[in-house]
């Protein structure tokens, strides 16, 4: 069988018929175009942590109180982290700023799973998670280059559908101690 010429595609509307779809390159381009638009199934492995979603946002008034820590710690090579612990479903919830001096061994220890960008800055993400986590593929970090001695630590709460910023926030992951309805365990003192 000869090559298909092209130029032998005649349109419909011209009232002539299609010479490809009648010699069967119809068929031909349709399997094709079905194979580029299936891809093969993804196979899953168990204990993989998936991702549902390309890309997920902060929240805009999460973004910009995180902003405010990040403007009023101005260090550029500092790790910056937040910790997002929901206190009582969505109803309440306390978001963590901190700010501390760069260190290698810190990031390594701490096992971060994800990070986001605010303004060029790197703000690791911490869940609870990352005790349960682990990824067997080694991050190369830069040893530091400056010494900083910052140590910021900042709370949002989200409680009743408002949000409230404190300076000199209380630890992460940990009820914050002067919050009526929490109850601290005897063995621990609040100064």
């Amino acid at each position: 069988m000869p090559g298909l010429d092209l130029r032998a595609i005649i349109k419909y509307n011209e009232g002539y018929y299609d010479v490809f779809l009648k010699k069967g390159g119809g068929f031909l381009f349709l399997a094709v175009l079905l194979g580029f638009c299936t891809s093969p199934e993804k196979e899953f492995k168990n204990g993989i942590l998936y991702q549902i979603f390309d890309e997920v946002q902060l929240n805009s008034n999460v973004l910009d109180s995180l902003k405010i820590f990040i403007d009023s710690a101005d260090c550029d090579e500092c790790i910056y982290n937040i910790y997002i612990d929901k206190v009582v479903d969505k109803s309440e919830v306390i978001y963590s700023f901190e700010c501390l001096p760069y260190s290698k061994s810190y990031l390594l220890e701490n096992n971060p799973l994800f990070y986001l960008t605010v303004d060029g800055i790197r703000i690791y993400l911490y869940t609870g998670i990352e005790d349960s986590m682990f990824s067997e593929n080694v991050w190369s970090l830069p040893d530091s280059s400056k010494y900083t001695n910052i140590d910021m630590l900042w709370n949002l709460i989200y409680k009743d559908g408002r949000y409230t910023l404190r300076k000199n926030g209380s630890t992460p992951f940990f009820p914050l101690a002067d919050e009526k309805h929490f109850k601290i365990p005897p063995n621990i003192k609040i100064n």
